[in-house]
């Protein structure tokens, strides 16, 4: 059984390597695998001098078969998806998909709570994003929460905001003394959206801006956190909506 579980957990090698080091979402991949080893290396020590007594020690099976449905679960192909599009540091990811499935906790785990900054919507007439607060030397990722198809319904101020985000247009900081206009931050800044419908549910100007090749939408329908690397793996590539002829009317 040991053996059986070194040879899996090694023919696993890409998911299991560590490409940033900084990636605390990702660490895990190559924690498991070498705690497994480790494991491995400890028990086949002991069996030779206990070896009898090893053969029928409950904690070590429950140890290892605890390891190798973690294991598993960091096999998700989903999680993988999700894992290498957090790591682009320019563009767009959407990820959609029902309340309870890992969404924010896949973006606060990857990047970590202080490098990400949520903007918040105006308290009195709830028509746009109020981004004070956001400083491109510290944070790594915008990310807005629950949108919706409504946003972009009409011409708010919110659908404004949310077209010029994914074009990587210039934007209006204001901070307590003085105002700041980010124009280069597209390209040191990832602008993660999460909300519960599919891009085509969304306005023509949306679904448009996805099929950027820079930008990405990924649908996440089961729990990444419970998946024991069964579901169907996430073709790769941008979101790849029927083309839309209607040309773009350039008002963002």
């Amino acid at each position: 059984m040991l053996v059986q579980a070194t040879r899996w957990v090694l023919s696993y090698p890409r998911t299991a390597s560590l490409p940033n080091n900084t990636d605390g979402f990702l660490l895990a991949h190559q924690q498991m695998r070498a705690a497994l080893l480790t494991m491995f290396k400890d028990i086949q020590r002991q069996r030779r001098i206990r070896q009898e007594r090893l053969q029928r020690c409950s904690a070590c099976s429950e140890a290892l078969k605890q390891t190798m449905r973690h294991l598993k679960r960091r096999q998700c192909p989903l999680r993988v998806a999700v894992c290498n599009a957090l790591l682009r540091t320019s563009g767009v990811v959407y990820l959609y998909g029902p309340s309870g499935v890992g969404k924010t906790t896949a973006v606060e785990r990857h990047w970590g709570p202080e490098r990400v900054f949520c903007p918040t919507i105006k308290p009195f007439d709830g028509n746009d994003f109020i981004f004070d607060g956001l400083d491109i030397n510290r944070h790594s990722v915008i990310f807005i929460d629950e949108i919706r198809p409504q946003y972009f319904e009409g011409s708010s101020d919110l659908e404004a905001t949310l077209l010029r985000l994914l074009n990587g247009n210039s934007f209006l900081i204001n901070t307590k003394h003085q105002s700041h206009v980010y124009v280069d931050w597209a390209q040191r800044l990832i602008v993660v959206l999460a909300g519960h419908a599919s891009p085509e549910e969304y306005s023509p100007d949306f679904q448009r801006r996805l099929r950027n090749e820079n930008n990405v939408a990924i649908e996440m329908d089961h729990d990444i956190e419970e998946c024991h690397g069964e579901c169907q793996p996430v073709p790769d590539g941008a979101y790849a909506a029927a083309a839309d002829d209607e040309p773009d009317n350039g008002m963002y």
